[in-house]
C-alpha cells in the first residue's frame, strides 16, 4: 500500500507543472505544397497552341464574346483576347486597362512587368520601351505605346515563334 501511495504521489508531482508541456516536435512530414498547374506552350498560364475553343472556355468561364477576358495579368487589371482563329488558340494579346498620361508612367509599369516576366521566361532584350522574350516554344513582348494624344498604353502579346530559318 505504502509504494502504491508513492507511485500516485510521483504520478501527481509530474502532472502538475505550473507551464504548459510542449508537444513534441513531430517527424511526420509535412503536407507536400500543391503542385503548379503546367505551364502551357504559350507562356501564358496553362493555354497552349493549337488549343480548342472548348479549352480555353473550360479554363476561362468568365471569357466573354469574342474570347475576351477580364483578369489581372501579373497585378495589373487587363483585357485578354485570344485569337481563336480556326476555333484554335493562334496568339494572345493583353492590353492594360486605362491609359498611362504619358511614356514615363507607362515605362514605370514596364519595367516592374519586365522584372517579373525575366523571372518567368529569363533575361530579356530590350528597345525603346519594349522587352523581348523567346522561349522553345513562344515569343513573348511586353511594351509600351505612345498615341497621338501623348498618353501611352502598356501591352503584352505572346506569338509562336518563327520558324528556324530553311538553309
Amino acid at each position: 500500500m505504502r509504494s502504491l501511495g508513492l507511485v500516485l504521489i510521483a504520478l501527481a508531482a509530474c502532472g502538475s507543472s505550473p507551464h504548459p508541456a510542449t508537444p513534441p516536435s513531430s517527424t511526420a512530414p509535412a503536407d507536400p505544397p500543391a503542385a503548379a498547374a503546367p505551364a502551357g506552350t504559350t507562356g501564358f498560364e496553362q493555354v497552349s497552341w493549337g488549343d480548342p475553343v472548348e479549352h480555353v472556355r473550360a479554363l476561362y468561364p468568365a471569357i466573354g464574346e469574342g474570347a475576351t477576358l477580364k483578369q489581372p495579368f501579373e497585378g495589373l487589371p487587363a483585357t485578354i483576347d485570344f485569337d481563336l482563329s480556326g476555333s484554335v488558340v493562334q496568339a494572345i494579346q493583353i492590353q492594360v486597362d486605362g491609359a498611362y498620361p504619358g511614356m514615363g508612367p507607362c515605362l514605370a509599369a514596364w519595367k516592374d512587368l519586365r522584372k517579373k516576366l525575366d523571372a518567368r521566361y529569363g533575361a530579356s532584350q530590350a528597345e525603346n520601351g519594349a522587352a523581348y522574350w523567346t522561349t522553345a516554344t513562344a515569343q513573348v513582348t511586353a511594351a509600351c505605346n505612345p498615341d497621338e494624344a501623348g498618353a501611352a498604353e502598356l501591352s503584352i502579346s505572346f506569338a509562336r515563334p518563327a520558324p528556324p530559318d530553311a538553309e
